[in-house]
């Protein structure tokens, strides 16, 4: 049976509080993700949860206290807070009144699937974690293999990230590594083709063969990958650029990528079925 906080003095609300910050999360291993979809998904990621939070004055979606159920069944603690406790722990407007405690998961690059259809996001020193989290959404939409992280940049974890992902961060592999040497070593070891972004690059990204494995790489979102990153890279492409805007933010740059490396896959002739026909 879920226990009740009504105080904002509560050790847990103080504990949850505090995860907003980087340093408590990185202390305490944890992190706090809210709304319906995004624990939904943990619960179906199997992601270790510690404690399910809700508000029953504002939560009323059925199905979401079915995942609740099944989360105390596989030992989560369930606690149960006034609508004033939850607008504190909430970084919403209009929270959804539901949100859990998750261990932060041990990933390394090695978590990230590879093979023919390999498709991984590298960003190089993002410094918006609301960026991140759409990277990480558009990832998902179109079944990449998992977005890497490299260098100094915004945590994967920050609220932020996690709200703009929407639940996806439980379901695509994210990693970080020190620095992009690191993931360019380990893409090179899978047999994936690194291909860098540039607006200066002369050969555009949808006259590029981007039908094999892939690691697309994006630099910070001020300035771009600089001269030397770019000559790591295999290749170097551009996004055209048709109208008065000069570049896009780099979310939306990863995302027109992802999508034009599926529709290039998908647009491969396939070979025809065999003739199952009996002689």
């Amino acid at each position: 049976m879920a226990s009740r906080i009504t105080s904002l003095q509560n050790p847990l609300v103080k504990q949850i509080r505090s995860l907003s910050q980087r340093k408590y999360r990185e202390r305490e291993g944890l992190f706090f993700a809210e709304g319906i979809r995004a624990v939904e998904e943990a619960a179906s990621a199997k992601a270790r949860v510690t404690h399910v939070v809700f508000s029953p004055e504002r939560l009323r979606s059925k199905r979401a206290m079915g995942t609740i159920r099944a989360l105390e069944g596989r030992g989560a603690e369930v606690v149960e807070v006034s609508d004033r406790v939850f607008d504190a722990l909430s970084d919403r407007e209009e929270g959804q009144g539901i949100g859990v405690v998750v261990h932060i998961p041990e990933r390394t690059l090695e978590d990230i699937p590879t093979g023919p259809e390999a498709l991984v996001a590298v960003l190089v020193e993002p410094r918006d974690p609301g960026n991140i989290g759409s990277i990480v959404r558009a990832a998902d939409c179109v079944g990449a293999s998992g977005v890497v992280v490299a260098g100094t940049s915004a945590d994967l974890y920050d609220p932020k990230c996690v709200r703009a992902s929407v639940g996806s961060l439980f379901a695509t592999p994210a990693v970080t590594v020190p620095d992009l040497e690191t993931c360019l070593a380990w893409a090179r070891r899978k047999l994936l083709r690194c291909v860098a972004t540039s607006a200066r690059a002369e050969r555009s990204c949808f006259a590029w063969d981007m039908a094999g494995p892939l690691a697309l790489v994006l630099g910070p979102e001020r300035g771009g990958l600089d001269e030397e990153a770019l000559r790591r890279c295999d290749a170097v492409v551009r996004i055209p650029m048709r109208g008065r805007a000069s570049s896009l933010n780099l979310a939306s740059a990863a995302a027109v990528l992802m999508y034009e490396a599926v529709r290039q896959r998908e647009a491969r002739p396939h070979p025809p079925p065999p003739n199952l026909s009996l002689p």
